[in-house]
C-alpha cells in the first residue's frame, strides 16, 4: 500500500496552500502552465486595467481616429475660416 494513499484531498490542499503562500508571484508564474492558466482566466481584467493606463487610452484614441472619416478636399475648401467646428477625433490629438 502506498503511504500517500492515506493523505486526504484536504491535507494535500492545505499543504499546497502553505507552500504556495511562501512563494513569490514571479516564482508561481514561472511554473509550467501556471502563467497560461492564470492569463486565460484574467484576460478581460488585464485588458480592462490596461484601458485605463496612458498607453491604453492613447491606443484607443488612435484606433478611433483611424475609424473617423477624413474630410475630402472639397469639404475642407467649403469650411468657413472662422468655422470653430472640429471633427470629433481631433480632440484626441493631445494624447499622442
Amino acid at each position: 500500500m502506498n503511504p500517500y494513499s492515506r493523505m486526504s484531498s484536504d491535507d494535500f490542499d492545505r499543504i499546497l496552500r502553505e507552500l504556495a503562500q511562501g512563494m513569490t508571484v514571479d516564482t508561481l508564474l514561472a511554473m509550467p502552465g501556471v502563467y497560461e492558466g492564470l492569463a486565460e482566466e484574467l484576460t478581460n481584467d488585464v485588458l480592462r486595467v490596461w484601458d485605463q493606463t496612458p498607453a491604453g487610452v492613447a491606443a484607443w484614441a488612435k484606433y478611433h481616429r483611424s475609424l473617423a472619416p477624413t474630410p475630402s478636399a472639397e469639404e475642407l475648401r467649403d469650411m468657413e475660416p472662422d468655422d470653430t467646428r472640429e471633427p470629433c477625433w481631433t480632440g484626441w490629438n493631445s494624447l499622442e
